[in-house]
């Protein structure tokens, strides 16, 4: 499981490379629906006891997410 959850990231992190360096509209549009889609596919996966670290950066995802859905 964490060897899927660790390529997704790297994934989204190779998209983001190559993306338009401008973050338009449609490039954040696309990053908030994929970085949701991250958090529902391991929602309640990690431990933190056990998986700190994958349980951190998804909390850092999930609160990128919101962050960039509530700003103007």
């Amino acid at each position: 499981m964490n060897n899927i959850f660790w390529n997704q990231l790297l994934s989204l992190s190779d998209e983001l490379d190559s993306s338009n360096s401008a973050l338009q509209e449609e490039n954040i549009a696309s990053l908030i629906h994929h970085l949701e889609s991250l958090c529902i596919a391991h929602e309640r996966s990690f431990e933190p006891a056990d998986e700190f670290e994958e349980y951190v950066v998804l909390s850092l995802c999930r609160s990128i997410a919101n962050k960039l859905k509530n700003t103007p």
